[in-house]
């Protein structure tokens, strides 16, 4: 029996602890509900949270019978009464009546019995706990009235209910300041104590946890004119806190602010605080200590150090370009100037913010000239658009002719503020326009005078500016008349077939191109066409030299072909063959694609020739190349490596693609009927072997090897037949 009644009362009070946070909501819903606004709803909020410890100490006096009482008790002697009394003298103190200490004490009582109901329906002993409840409140109500009808009580009370009540409404406003602050403040003594904390510090040391939150908030202030007995020190609180405070901030006697990281344990990882103390001003020195403000800069110290890498970045970004960026406000000074600008003046290790770009930059005998028209822009009186050229002088001496493109800038009320520049060196181009300008009455004398074909073209347009007496000879056309022309109306290759001539002689570092070019005759000629930039009359045009190349190209095909090509067949020669199946080889094995290689031999061609003779045997050869090749792909090397034996390499085609291609050559030769010049019919057939591309980097002569065995062993397996090796 007695196990029983301890496991009921351990139960009640691992319940009344557990729900401690709620039952500090539903006091101030009471509370508020009652509508006592006599009564600050912090303060109520303070003196009611302490009702569940009274409760838990009244539990632990008792056991788990309800307390009984009588006239004789003695109130003050038992946690539930010394409770009771203590709450009556706060709240009297205060300006508070008796009937309205009551009736919050009503709400209260039915706060909790109400939470119990609610909360404990699964609750072992729910009806016990509820009457020891009861019996709870009765005792509170006794005590406190008691206590406040006790001589020199209420009625010797009521001018200093009247003061304690003016006192009451300024603490009040107090506390209402204190509390509607929503940067956490704590009120430290001299040992750094916690005498009081607004709601916004409660609920950031606690983490926003409402079980915690119940634990923080009594640390307010005690009634009027008394201070609390019972301080939590800082280090208990924010241990955090306290160290660095100690350790890093100078607590003085004047006000001051500074910088704390640390780990909180509210937040998970570092955090960053401004932690601003002052000293309480108070004449009395009844409430010497400190004020303490916290704030989390964690999200502006993390905004800062993102801006400032973006700020780094978009320097870099400056920094890459090759244009001169400057940025002046409107007394002309350098508000912004990347490294372009900082190299073009000879100045890449200062620091040029705030000097000022005319008295810095400008030759003295132009910043006159720049002063006005700097003036101008910020009045209006020139389009700021237009591009502006001047002289820049570097630290050395040296002056540079920059061209500039300038924006105005304005804030947000459309006042100029300041001027964006963007500025491009041309002092080498301008030098280079100068000799240009110079050299175009040589260029002229020898334009007309060289035997050579020469024509002057915009590279815009491509039209014809003019001809030599050469050009008008060589295509056929009055010089007037291919003045009317473009290049594309005597340039045969088309806009893609130009544009790839000009990337292959840029590949092969060709200092010409290589065209076709169509006469007045409609004859085509392949030219080498040399160009290059002239200066004319102030317009920068093409300038080529043509040459007729059309019988060296010729005689350059024809070797190549003849070096290239079996001279019988037309089938690639063996040197051709291996070159272009090393390359297949190699961008197989690269890209791991497939590749298959044929190696095909003619059956008994010995007989051939000594029955219809060798040049019959000749034509059989061409009829199985023309034959073969017509079955093949272009994309596929075919060639003679030998008398009557011949090789194929098939790009993208495995080892069963390739034997599926060797049989269709097989039937369609077969098939074959050749006609000599005697009338004879002759009939053949070939033997075929297939090898697919092995393992990465194996060689072409090994794949061919495989194949050749394969051959022979279908001439051994009777000729007429496909074998794969």
């Amino acid at each position: 029996m007695e196990e029983s009644r301890q496991q009921h009362l351990e139960r009640w009070k691992r319940f009344v602890a557990g729900q401690e946070a709620r039952l500090a909501e539903r006091f101030l819903d009471s509370a508020k509900a009652q509508g006592c606004e006599d009564a600050p709803a912090g303060g109520w909020l303070v003196s009611v949270s302490a009702v569940s410890d009274a409760l838990l100490r009244a539990l632990d006096a008792f056991g788990p019978e309800a307390p009984e009482f009588s006239p004789e008790d003695a109130f003050a002697a038992d946690p539930i009464s010394a409770f009771g009394v203590g709450e009556a003298r706060r709240h009297r103190e205060g300006g508070g009546s008796l009937p309205m200490f009551l009736v919050l004490l009503k709400r209260v009582r039915r706060a909790c019995v109400d939470l119990v109901r609610e909360e404990g329906a699964d609750l072992e002993g729910r009806d016990g706990l509820l009457r020891f409840i009861e019996r709870f409140f009765d005792r509170l109500e006794i005590a406190a009235s008691a206590d406040w009808i006790s001589p020199g009580g209420a009625g010797s009370m009521a001018e200093l209910q009247e003061c304690n009540r003016i006192t009451t409404n300024e603490k009040n406003k107090f506390l209402t300041l204190f509390e509607s602050l929503v940067t956490p403040v704590l009120l430290l003594d001299d040992a750094l104590n916690i005498e009081a904390m607004n709601r916004a510090a409660a609920v950031y040391l606690s983490g926003g946890k409402g079980a915690e939150l119940a634990k923080f908030m009594p640390l307010r202030p005690g009634g009027a004119g008394e201070r609390r007995s019972e301080a939590t020190p800082l280090r208990d609180v924010a241990p955090w806190l306290a160290e660095d405070l100690l350790a890093r901030c100078d607590i003085g006697a004047q006000p001051f602010e500074c910088l704390l990281d640390a780990e909180d344990g509210t937040v998970p990882g570092r955090r960053h605080f401004k932690v601003s103390v002052a000293r309480m001003s108070d004449i009395s020195d009844r409430f010497s200590g400190l004020t303490l403000v916290l704030d989390d800069i964690t999200r502006l110290v993390e905004t800062q150090a993102q801006l400032e890498v973006e700020r780094n970045r978009v320097a870099r970004y400056l920094d890459i370009i090759g244009s001169v960026l400057l940025g002046l406000d409107a007394s002309a000074n350098i508000t912004l100037i990347n490294k372009a600008g900082k190299e073009i003046l000879g100045r890449s290790g200062e620091n040029l913010l705030g000097r000022n770009w005319i008295d810095l930059a400008i030759p003295a005998e132009e910043r006159t000239t720049v002063r006005n028209y700097f003036r101008a822009v910020f009045e209006g009186s020139v389009r700021v658009e237009d591009e502006r050229v001047n002289h820049v002088r570097t630290r050395d001496g040296e002056v540079r002719l920059v061209s500039w493109r300038n924006r105005l800038l304005r804030n947000e009320e459309g006042v100029p503020v300041g001027v964006l520049c963007a500025g491009s060196d041309i002092t080498a181009r301008v030098k280079a326009e100068r000799l240009l300008r110079d050299r175009e009455m040589t260029y002229r004398a020898l334009f007309e005078n060289n035997h050579a074909v020469m024509l002057l073209s915009d590279p815009r347009d491509g039209a014809i500016r003019d001809a030599n007496p050469a050009a008008a000879a060589f295509y056929g056309l009055p010089v007037q008349k291919l003045r009317t022309m473009s290049m594309s109306d005597i340039n045969v290759l088309s806009e893609t077939e130009t544009y790839q001539e000009m990337i292959d002689a840029r590949s092969q570092r060709r200092s010409y191109f290589l065209l076709r070019h169509r006469l007045a005759s409609g004859e085509e000629r392949d030219v080498e066409v040399y160009s290059g930039p002239v200066m004319v009359h102030g317009r920068q045009l093409l300038y080529s030299l043509v040459h007729d190349v059309t019988r060296r190209i010729r005689l350059e095909r024809e070797m190549e072909r003849l070096a290239t090509t079996d001279p019988l067949t037309g089938a690639d020669n063996r040197h051709q063959f291996f070159r272009r199946a090393e390359a297949e080889l190699r961008r197989a094995a690269r890209y791991g694609h497939p590749l298959a290689a044929l190696m095909l031999d003619i059956d008994l061609f010995k007989e051939i020739n000594d029955t219809f003779g060798h040049q019959s045997g000749d034509l059989v050869l061409a009829s199985l190349v023309e034959r073969i090749r017509h079955e093949l792909r272009e994309t596929d090397v075919f060639g003679r490596v030998g008398g009557e034996e011949f090789a194929a390499v098939l790009p993208e085609t495995g080892a069963e693609g390739g034997w599926l291609v060797a049989e269709r050559l097989r039937r369609v030769v077969e098939e074959l009927r050749v006609r000599d010049e005697g009338g004879n019919t002759i009939r053949f057939t070939v033997s075929i072997g297939v090898a697919g591309l092995g393992a990465s980097g194996e060689s072409l002569e090994a794949v061919l090897r495989r194949a050749d065995k394969a051959l022979y062993r279908a001439k051994g397996m009777g000729r007429n037949r496909v074998e794969q090796g």
